[in-house]
């Protein structure tokens, strides 16, 4: 079996020990064994209905409509906070007075009075 089939069974979720099974035992890295292409086949099989059996049992265990109300409340929560964050900027905000003057139109008027 060459390295990049290995690889795969590897990311696919085989073990060593598998690998080894499929290989015939003591088989050389280099020489496949003919019935590796037969055992992967019902492992990709179980595996399949395994995953087919746990969805189901996912969806029987999670309540969809307290998952989505847990989020809206959430959301609503973290919307007031920012709102009241918002007000409290706005509120604190300091800005200058607008009775003082503009000291470049001081000087303009001054420079023209002297004309």
């Amino acid at each position: 079996m060459d390295i990049e089939t290995i690889t795969k069974l590897l990311d696919a979720g085989y073990t060593k020990a598998d690998i080894d099974a499929m290989q015939g035992g003591n088989a050389p890295s280099g020489e496949s064994n003919e019935r590796a292409g037969e055992e992967t086949t019902p492992k990709g099989e179980e595996q399949g209905n395994a995953g087919a059996e746990n969805a189901g049992k996912v969806t029987q265990t999670v309540d969809i409509n307290a998952a989505i109300e847990n989020l809206t409340n959430t959301v609503t929560t973290l919307s007031n906070t920012v709102k009241a964050m918002q007000e409290s900027n706005a509120n604190s905000a300091a800005t200058q007075s607008p009775n003082t003057s503009d000291k470049l139109k001081e000087v303009m008027d001054s420079f023209i009075e002297s004309l």
